[in-house]
């Protein structure tokens, strides 16, 4: 049989104590254990069995008893009486005058805080909340020799004793010296020269703030926010490079710990909220409140404490009971009527019970319907029913919409469909560019996007005619509705398309997919589908049954978490292997797969002939992989080409390989190939002040990663282990015993959809911005879950307030920064900013951002800086352990501010944006989030551009046009252009110029041989150079004033003629922004005066008016013409001519 070591088995090896202490403390620790039961159960550990009471030391031992604060019930002559009082008297620095006592005490003292720390473990993992902190504040006392009745002022050792001795005479109690002014605490210790410095220690006691609010999750769990502001100052000398602290949540009575977590705060942490969430079980009768502890694991009577009362509390409605799976005939493919349709379903005879149950619904009838199956039960082939149905039938409404949870799987799901349905009709992939993704949807049937851009592409509907032309919306992975970035969207533009449907009378229909959900039914009434259309089914109806396990680590330190967890898999990986499975490892980010797959399995596997027979199969550049492949482990992340990714998937399938290690983003586009007996899922410990919700994967992830486990002939159920930290088991657990409540995330982003609802003129009123709400998951839930949305009753009143309340503070907010205006009280009237922030899709927060604090002589650099500050990187995780890289990488950039204050997430956006423009190297763990920040830093600088034109600067204007370039092409002003070009080095740009080549157009033009020569490169690779040199776009110009001579104020109208050739290969750039976009602008430069602007894309030769106000003052003016690129350098140009005023 397998051993395997339980948790007191983990914390005896923690602490090098025997088995038979752990029994020991076992037997004597209880529930209620006050201070003489936890030194009682400290004195009988085994390790002080060789300490014996001598007839010499008895004396000075029932001296030293009666002088014990803690009462001691045992006799002189007990050893464990000995031992508890060398305890006691360690803490209390007493003198010892026996010798070998004093031999005894040093024994004592070296185990005195082991011991009480592995009693502190032991009383956590039986979650008795009051011994805890009782054992918590003896293991402070042991480690400061300081009792908690002493002064606080003693636990900083700079003092004098006679301060210390007047101070404590006073008796005053702490609070009140925080209230005290310098020259009265220096009174009290009867040492006014003392009174500044002893006011400043007050102060740098370490001190909580606490915050707490509840939302309900279901029936019986509480999400339990708690938000923790430090108030007090960091004395390095003090406090050292970090402070730990323990949040522990108790019930009504204190007895019971519901959660703990330690957490490290540092230095750079002070002046932040950092947010932790609890996942608490609720009991009835429901107790009348909880109560979170903020207790120092240092610093003696260092407590805060926060009761959270459930007054207020309501609980969720009871919910629908879940659909029940029939035991119906299983319908084969031959069922679809069609036989060319039997390829959309490879390797498929049959349809599961899944999709025999909702087939009649979806494919031969046109209701809306809604599926909550569990993961990977075949939801795909009911996006397949729902499509076939819309194009086989094609109607009035003949285009369809294919609503994906992020880029990766609208990118995964428009690959398939493009393929699979070449012969129905043509799929269409969303951009994000409006004008491109109108003219995708009415020259495609399908188009798949992101909630994103659909957004964008609906927004619209009433001059577009979206709604009339739509026949079927299907939004797969509908429980992302929960997740806070793409939930707000996805519910948008159900609510728009139900809301546009009613107004048109012509409902297209809605298909939902979704994970299981506990209120499916009510989602299902959300979106207007009938009951009978509903199948929201359990949990338990998973095709194959698993088998849940969880493993926890506790390490406070996430490196050490990190150290423990891949241990733990790659020991967990070689026991699958000797039962000859091979296990699906998944790792939160790429970092953690590249981690566990060479630094923890590949030592331990040996290579197979096989593996490195097919190993030259790869095109992969990575050594690392092909190494890991050669032992036979496997690895696939986001930055994997999709070739590799199909390579790596077939050689797992076809059993080529031993282990393969997943980033768990990438679990939605895993093939079927990748299946397992044996999965192991990996959730490292969250950071400190996380504000996700416990960080890691999401509850849809985790969800969607158990389903790769699958029943063999070895074994007849998969089996899940999870690795995770003990802070987020209980949540976890929750997340996959019981499926979840669906809740609107609409609320947390209400101004971004508010705004772009009055920018299309839906929202004119506040009216009806209430209105408005009225066809969204969030009015709906307002009333079934009422506590989630902090609302207090469930009354038509209550909730008529909470959305007038709701709807006034956000019109205010928009108001304040200058989005929205409001006339008559009621009207809502969009102002500049608005249209900026619902084009761009740029936070209202970010546009008033840059317009605050742009001025006439603003720089490119100045932009640069507030450009990293916007909103949108708010968002950026921030990892504790990143903190000195992001600062290393600040200070190492040529525009590294002064002074480095704080690290936070703009400060790592600002590192990664720099290190991009510079071309300095980064690690690869930040390679997915430094394309991210590029990716929004491009669409920041359109947005900034259209804002500094609304000022009406000129010079402020052009450093923003060159700024996108410089993040297009990662060049900087010192900078050479032919470092656009790939393959182009520092050293070999400076050649070329010196050369000559002094612009992209002279490379393409010049001799291969010269440019090899010029470039230190081969042939080849010159002829790469030239290639892409030749690829770039060319922009011819002419112009004509139609009236050189006006009056003042008259109109100058300047027609300009464009030849815009994009040669071919110009696709092939692979540049990470679209590239036709071009500004074309008339400004007065000596004025610092933008007179018009406009935005052009087209291809080819096209015209475009530009109309200029003409100056008031007579004389002649010079303008100047710029048409200026948004993405490459040196392409721009500049004619100038003038006008004359009389």
């Amino acid at each position: 049989g397998e051993i395997q070591a339980t948790e007191l088995g983990h914390i005896a090896a923690k602490y090098y104590v025997t088995h038979s202490t752990i029994s020991s403390f076992g037997r004597v620790l209880k529930p209620n254990a006050r201070e003489i039961e936890l030194c009682k159960a400290f004195s009988s550990a085994s390790e002080f069995e060789n300490i014996l009471v001598r007839q010499e030391e008895k004396v000075e031992l029932a001296k030293l008893m009666e002088r014990a604060p803690v009462p001691i019930k045992e006799p002189v002559e007990d050893p464990a009486a000995k031992i508890n009082v060398l305890l006691q008297s360690y803490i209390s620095q007493l003198p010892l005058e026996g010798f070998v006592l004093s031999a005894d005490m040093g024994y004592v003292k070296n185990s005195g805080g082991r011991l009480m720390r592995c009693i502190l473990d032991i009383l956590a993992l039986r979650g008795w909340a009051e011994p805890f902190c009782r054992a918590l504040g003896l293991c402070k006392m042991v480690s400061r020799r300081l009792w908690n009745c002493q002064s606080n002022f003693r636990q900083f050792p700079s003092l004098p004793a006679t301060v210390l001795s007047a101070l404590e005479k006073k008796d005053i109690p702490w609070e009140r010296f925080y209230d005290m002014s310098p020259h009265e605490i220096g009174e009290v210790a009867r040492n006014p020269r003392l009174g500044k410095a002893l006011h400043a220690l007050v102060h740098q006691f370490p001190n909580l703030e606490l915050a707490a609010s509840i939302q309900p999750a279901s029936r019986a769990q509480l999400h339990l926010h708690v938000t923790v502001q430090p108030d007090f100052a960091w004395d390095d000398a003090v406090h050292g490079g970090q402070q730990r602290f323990w949040l522990l949540v108790e019930d009504s009575e204190s007895t019971t710990m519901l959660a703990k977590l330690m957490f490290t705060l540092k230095k750079w942490q002070m002046g932040q909220r950092l947010r932790f969430l609890f996942c608490v079980p609720v009991f009835e009768p429901m107790p009348p409140q909880y109560f979170v502890r903020a207790v120092s694991d240092d610093w003696l009577n260092c407590e805060t404490t926060l009761p959270v009362s459930f007054r207020h509390l309501i609980l969720p409605s009871k919910v629908h009971p879940p659909t029940e799976l029939l035991d119906l005939q299983p319908l084969t493919v031959a069922a679809l009527g069609e036989k060319n349709l039997a390829g959309l379903f490879p390797g498929t005879e049959t349809f599961n019970a899944i999709q025999t149950q909702t087939f009649q619904c979806l494919y031969q009838s046109d209701d809306s319907a809604l599926v909550c199956a569990p993961e990977r039960s075949g939801r795909d082939a009911c996006l397949h029913f729902a499509l076939l149905r819309q194009l086989l039938h094609k109607a009035e409404a003949p285009k369809a919409i294919v609503m994906c949870a992020d880029a990766l799987a609208a990118k995964h799901t428009w690959g398939k469909l493009a393929k699979g349905y070449a012969a129905l009709g043509s799929v269409g992939l969303l951009e994000g560019d409006s004008k491109r993704d109108l003219k995708s949807f009415r020259s495609h049937d399908v188009v798949v996007g992101t909630p994103q851009q659909v957004d964008g592409l609906t927004l619209r509907w009433r001059s577009r005619k979206i709604v009339d032309q739509l026949g079927l919306l299907v939004v797969n992975d509908l429980h992302c509705l929960a997740d806070e970035r793409v939930g707000p969207y996805m519910e948008v533009v159900v609510s728009r398309v139900r809301y546009a449907a009613h107004e048109a009378s012509r409902a297209p229909r809605i298909v939902g997919l979704s994970g299981c959900l506990a209120n499916g039914h009510d989602v299902g009434a959300w979106m207007g589908v009938a009951p009978k259309a509903v199948f929201s089914f359990h949990p338990s109806t998973r095709l194959f049954p698993i088998e849940l396990q969880f493993q926890v680590v506790t390490d406070v330190d996430y490196d050490q978490c990190v150290h423990n967890m891949a241990t733990a898999a790659a020991y967990q990986v070689q026991r699958f292997l000797t039962e000859g499975v091979s296990p699906v490892v998944f790792a939160p980010n790429q970092h953690f797969v590249h981690l566990v797959a060479t630094e923890y399995l590949l030592p331990t596997l040996r290579p197979d002939a096989e593996s490195r027979a097919s190993e030259g199969k790869l095109s992969a550049e990575d050594g690392d992989l092909r190494r890991c492949l050669q032992a036979g482990v496997g690895y696939i992340h986001e930055s994997m080409s999709a070739a590799d990714v199909a390579a790596v998937e077939a050689r797992f399938g076809g059993g080529g390989l031993s282990a393969i290690v997943v980033s768990q983003t990438m679990c939605r586009v895993l093939s079927e190939q990748v299946r397992s007996s044996s999965v192991l899922i990996l959730h490292p410990q969250p950071a400190e002040g996380s504000s996700s919700a416990l960080g890691g994967a999401g509850a849809s992830e985790m969800l969607h990663m158990t389903a790769f486990a699958a029943s063999s002939g070895r074994k007849a159920l998969g089996q899940v282990r999870v690795i995770c930290h003990e802070y987020a088991r209980n949540h976890l657990k929750a997340i996959m015993e019981a499926p979840p409540m669906l809740e609107s995330q609409l609320h947390q982003n209400l101004h971004t959809q508010l705004c772009a609802e009055v920018v299309a003129r839906t929202v004119q009123t506040k009216q009806d911005a209430v209105d408005y709400l009225t066809w969204s998951l969030f009015y709906r839930r307002l009333s079934q879950n009422p506590n989630f949305y902090n609302l207090r009753g469930v009354s038509h009143q209550h909730i008529s307030e909470y959305l007038s309340d709701l709807i006034e503070e956000t019109v205010g907010e928009l108001e304040a920064a200058r989005c929205v205006a409001v006339e008559d009280e009621m009207d809502l009237v969009p102002l500049n900013l608005a249209m900026i922030c619902t084009h761009h899709g740029v936070s209202y927060v970010s546009a008033e951002l840059f317009s605050s604090l742009l001025s006439a002589k603003t720089r490119k650099q100045a932009l640069l800086h507030m450009l990293t500050n916007a909103f949108e990187f708010t968002a950026l995780p921030i990892h504790s352990e990143e903190h000195d890289d992001v600062y290393y990488m600040l200070k190492a950039s040529p525009l590294a501010p002064k002074e480095v204050e704080t690290v936070d997430a703009n400060s790592k956006a600002a590192a990664l944006l720099h290190a991009h423009i510079f071309r300095r190297g980064v690690a690869a763990a930040y390679g997915p989030e430094q394309k991210e920040v590029v990716r929004q830093a491009w669409r920041l600088c359109l947005a900034l551009v259209d804002i500094v034109a609304s000022s009406g600067w000129l010079k402020p204007l052009l450093e923003a046009m060159e700024l996108a370039q410089a993040v297009s092409q990662r060049v900087w002003d010192d900078q050479s252009w032919l470092l656009q070009v790939p393959g182009v080095t520092a050293d070999a740009a400076q050649a070329m110029e010196d050369a000559g080549l002094e612009s992209v157009y002279d490379l393409a033009e010049a001799p291969a041989e010269d440019v090899a020569r010029l470039a230190g490169v081969p042939a080849a690779g010159a002829q790469d150079m030239q290639e892409y040199a030749r690829a770039f776009p060319v922009m011819s110009a002419s112009f004509e004033v139609a009236q050189a001579t006006v009056g003042p104020g008259e109109a100058v109208q300047v027609d300009v003629q464009l030849q815009h050739n994009v040669p071919a290969g110009a696709e092939e750039l692979h540049l990470p922004v679209h590239s036709n976009l071009w500004w074309l602008l008339v400004g007065d430069y000596k004025g610092n005066e933008l007179l018009a602007i406009k935005q052009i894309s087209q291809t080819g030769s096209f015209s475009a008016a530009l109309e200029v106000e003409a100056p008031t003052t007579p004389g002649t003016h010079t303008f100047t013409l710029y048409v200026i690129s948004s993405v490459f350098m040196g392409c721009d140009q500049e004619f100038e001519f003038e006008v004359t005023v009389q």
